[in-house]
């Protein structure tokens, strides 16, 4: 069970929680996805928008294959060859990003 909290006196963040309380018998770990298919060809090669895409397909065929979903997921990072997302929110590029 994932329990996400929030303390009035931290405010309520933008795409994420303060707190995760996670009681589980099992975790999943998922290694970081990338632009590729399955056949290993880079999708939308210098097209940050369909790399992204990608990646979330990629994410969500690996959450499926181990009987999760997003809801899942307690912890994810964003990041790119040449920057990381330190702010998905703020970068117009990221506004359509699964959250």
């Amino acid at each position: 069970m994932i329990t996400r909290i929030n303390p009035p006196e931290l405010g309520t963040p933008p795409g994420y929680s303060q707190i995760v309380e996670v009681k589980a018998g099992r975790i999943i770990f998922i290694a970081g996805q990338t632009a590729l298919d399955r056949d290993g060809n880079v999708v939308g090669r210098h097209d940050f928008a369909a790399q992204a895409e990608q990646v979330f397909r990629n994410l969500a065929i690996a959450l499926e294959a181990s009987r999760c979903t997003p809801a899942n997921l307690v912890s994810s990072r964003y990041s790119s060859p040449t920057w990381i997302i330190s702010d998905p929110i703020a970068k117009p590029e990221t506004a359509s990003l699964p959250r």
